[in-house]
């Protein structure tokens, strides 16, 4: 079996059910669906391209408190950025393109950073060439987040704007909370 099959399904069944999935969905739950997975995708493209690139590396040369640290402080930047979006405006219509596919990218890099994805795709990259991997890596997690994605988009179209953005605001920072307490 090739490198990039190898990344692809250990990274897509890796993020079912995963932290990912469940801030996709919700970011999905008001946002412009094709804008949130446009996000989520440069954020994959990065992480894992890191992770094919550096991984092996990264694993031996950074203590796992400091990728912590890291990734917790990145959780709570996202839950501010989740608190401060605009209300205005139809919940699927004109909302400014930077804005939602920033959102998504810097919560998607927040919930990746350390994860068991960008460590399973390092370990695939110090085995395998790194470009496979680094695509199929990349390919896996955008497809589990599309998942996500595609029933957010659908599934709360109902719910208040302000009910979804403090719902995605405080799991991310009882993530980022937890991580940071764990570090420490």
């Amino acid at each position: 079996m090739s490198a990039l099959a190898v990344a692809f399904g250990v990274v897509f069944l890796a993020e079912l059910g995963d932290k990912s999935q469940l801030l996709a969905l919700s970011l999905a739950a008001r946002r412009p669906a094709l804008k949130v997975l446009a996000g989520l995708a440069l954020a994959a493209l990065v992480l894992q391209g890191v992770a094919a690139l550096l991984g092996a590396a990264v694993a031996t040369a950074v203590p796992m408190r400091v990728v912590a640290v890291v990734a917790g402080l990145g959780f709570l930047v996202s839950a501010l950025l989740v608190l401060r979006a605009d209300d205005d405006g139809p919940a699927v219509g004109p909302v400014r393109y930077r804005s939602t596919v920033l959102l998504a990218f810097v919560t998607l890099l927040a919930a990746e950073l350390g994860d068991k994805t960008m460590i399973a795709t390092a370990a695939l990259a110090a085995r395998e060439s790194p470009v496979p991997v680094w695509l199929g890596a990349t390919a896996g997690l955008v497809a589990a987040d599309a998942l996500a994605v595609l029933v957010g988009a659908r599934l709360f179209k109902s719910l208040p704007v302000h009910v979804v953005r403090r719902g995605t605001a405080v799991l991310l920072a009882a993530i980022g909370v937890a991580l940071l307490v764990r570090a420490v």
